[in-house]
């Protein structure tokens, strides 16, 4: 009873954490609208602001940065925290440095799929320059205050829960304005069969893979909470059916490959923890698994089972049809155009900038004969693609060594909780495989690439600065370093 805090406090904290959830919330909005504004393919329909309307959201923005970190009393402590300052300032110079360097009229000679030249003509004003400087700067931001302070914030974890919980119930408000204004579509699918194109369910976004794709974040958020109850684990795999089944249902295959695969992983994960204390069930689990799986595929891929009961329901499940499409067609195309204006020195070391790379490849798939994508803003379907396309190696350098630092905290928070790094790293390969075949990146240029990052970063990010609080994890660098702020933004 020692150890219980007083009514008023805890109600303080309380407090504190909603107050910090709310303003984080925000910012996060805020954010998403400012990329949504610029890009507005692969998201919820948004009308596109004025240039005006633009600066005023980014304003607001930072003015909202600036008061979390005033809030958190904030400041910078590491060496290494001045590194990342100055990696994200040279990002930003750089992408000036391109605006600059990038004529009135850009005029390029690209070659289309069935052997044609087509000249590209893309006008670069003033405000699509600035537009890109402005990006550039709020995305850093968004970085460092995501991935180096708000981790390391006493109420982190707390906030990361609430914003689980928020993303798994709006996960399921989406799921049900579906099955309330697309239910004809849901029974013709299991009426007519499965189709890639026909009939399948865009929820509140243009696209079914949109769809998917933020049902997928509500999904991995039940995993989150997974980690956190034990005792309760079964009621999350339980929350994160509906997730699954109606992904299924948008047809998406990265999506579906991703929950099948996070399920997989569950399942080793499960048996691999299972061994040492109940190695009678194990001895029943493992052939069990291992059969039912091999069952499955051999059923679905052998002619002549086809006809048997099984068989008939694993086509019907999953028709040839849906594997046969245009889709990665279409996305090699993107790629060659997207690595043809990689082709000079300058543009492959500092890429083609932050807004303005979307718009040089929504301009050349306008005339691609073909492709479907018509509209300006173009989608590299790629992450790391559209990485290097925008910021060259410059940035595509920082952002591989951000991945390989996130495999690092995973490696090092395992020795204390197997769980919470067994999912990180989970989450972390699920996103990667999302990364390769659609336009997401962590923590940039579009609301996908934002969202999917919370559930993949802040988990792994903000246990690992909880053991280093509580000195479990101590670096030499840290020991040496230890309580000698370096700038306080609050003293």
């Amino acid at each position: 009873m020692e150890n219980v805090l007083p009514k008023q406090d805890r109600i303080g904290i309380t407090k504190k954490i909603w107050g910090e959830f709310i303003l984080i919330f925000i910012i996060f909005v805020l954010i998403l609208f400012l990329f949504e504004n610029s890009f507005i393919t692969p998201a919820v329909i948004i009308n596109p602001f004025d240039f005006i309307s633009f600066f005023v959201i980014f304003c607001v923005s930072i003015a909202l940065i600036i008061t979390y970190l005033i809030l958190t009393h904030y400041h910078i402590q590491f060496r290494s925290e001045i590194t990342a300052i100055c990696i994200l300032a040279f990002i930003i110079i750089s992408n000036t440095v391109v605006m600059g360097y990038l004529p009135v009229t850009l005029v390029e000679q690209l070659k289309l799929s069935n052997g044609d030249l087509q000249t590209i003509v893309v006008s670069i004003d003033m405000v699509d320059r600035l537009r890109s400087f402005l990006l550039s700067i709020s995305a850093c931001l968004l970085i460092y205050v995501m991935v180096f302070v708000f981790p390391k914030q006493k109420n982190a974890r707390a906030i990361i829960f609430l914003a689980a919980i928020a993303l798994i119930a709006i996960g399921y408000i989406f799921i049900a304005h579906s099955l309330i204004t697309e239910m004809d579509k849901y029974v013709k699918t299991i009426t007519d069969g499965i189709s890639a194109y026909a009939h399948v369910p865009n929820g509140l976004f243009i696209n079914r893979n949109l769809f998917a794709s933020y049902l997928f974040v509500s999904f991995l958020s039940c995993f989150y909470l997974w980690t956190r109850f034990k005792k309760l684990r079964w009621l999350f795999i339980l929350l994160s059916i509906p997730f699954a089944v109606i992904i299924f249902f948008t047809v998406s295959k990265t999506k579906t490959i991703m929950f099948a695969f996070v399920y997989l992983a569950i399942l080793v994960f499960w048996l691999v923890n299972l061994l040492p204390k109940h190695k009678i069930i194990f001895s029943f689990a493992l052939p069990l698994s291992v059969l039912t799986i091999a069952a499955l595929i051999v059923f679905r891929l052998v002619p002549s089972l086809e006809t048997t009961f099984l068989g008939k329901l694993l086509n019907d499940v999953l028709p040839d049809s849906i594997f046969v499409t245009n889709s990665l067609q279409s996305r090699l195309i993107i790629w060659r155009y997207a690595f043809s204006y990689l082709d000079e020195p300058f543009s492959l070391i500092f890429g083609r900038g932050f807004y303005i790379s979307k718009m040089l490849l929504g301009t050349a798939m306008a005339y691609e004969p073909a492709s479907h994508f018509t509209y300006r803003w173009g989608n590299f379907h790629n992450g790391f693609i559209e990485v290097i396309s925008t910021g060259g190696l410059i940035l595509l350098i920082p952002y591989l060594t951000f991945i390989g630092y996130l495999i690092y905290v995973n490696i090092k928070i395992a020795k204390f909780n197997k769980y919470v790094a067994f999912y990180s790293l989970v989450a972390l390969t699920a996103f990667i495989i999302h990364s390769m075949f659609e336009s997401v990146s962590l923590l940039l240029f579009n609301a996908e690439g934002i969202i999917h990052a919370l559930p993949v970063v802040f988990p792994a990010l903000a246990y690992y600065h909880k053991l280093k609080k509580d000195k479990l994890i101590v670096s030499k660098w840290d020991a040496k370093h230890e309580n000698k702020p370096l700038f306080a933004f609050v003293d």
